[in-house]
């Protein structure tokens, strides 16, 4: 594989290792005093968010390149994670969800995009097999991590983990 695929994987595992499950993000609302429905709403308006601002992450990924537009995306996670860490109240959590759909409407894709474009097509396959075992390995280590983190110490914990480790692939991304 080439150097910048092997650059990029350690980056996004990295990432992976705090990108918990969504589940803290549903228990930390409810934490808040959001009941299930209200709960429930803010993830479709996630979902909602992440819908409409795809293609338009597409388009400014083509404009000014996919790695900008996905630290942008890492930034952004890192941002709302911070948010859920420290908020005490729970009409913020709105937004927090809200904001959180740019997130995953600036990496998902994105990131999908970069494979094809870091490797050659005879080696995309085993790219991308490598890479959705590595991240999903980690993003599976990173929820029991997290959820021994808001067991022992407090929900900030698992928030907290997760942006030290995001801003570490931002660094991988920007520097190496």
């Amino acid at each position: 594989m080439p150097r910048e695929f092997k650059l990029f994987l350690v980056g996004m595992t990295i990432f992976a290792l705090g990108n918990s499950s969504d589940s803290f993000l549903i228990l930390r609302s409810q934490g808040l005093g959001l009941s299930l429905v209200a709960v429930i709403s803010a993830y479709i308006l996630y979902n909602l968010v992440y819908s409409l601002a795809s293609t338009p992450a597409g388009r400014l990924a083509d404009r000014i390149g996919a790695r900008k537009v996905l630290v942008i995306g890492l930034a952004i996670f890192a941002l709302v994670y911070a948010g859920f860490a420290f908020n005490t109240n729970p009409l913020l959590v709105w937004a927090l969800f809200g904001i959180y759909g740019f997130y995953i409407a600036f990496t998902d894709g994105i990131s999908k995009a970069m494979i094809g474009s870091l490797t050659t097509q005879d080696k995309a396959g085993t790219a991308y097999g490598t890479f959705y075992t590595i991240t999903s390995l980690a993003t599976l280590l990173s929820s029991i991590i997290g959820g021994f983190l808001w067991s022992l110490l407090a929900p900030a914990a698992t928030f907290g983990f997760a942006v030290v480790c995001t801003l570490v692939a931002i660094g991988v991304f920007l520097f190496l």
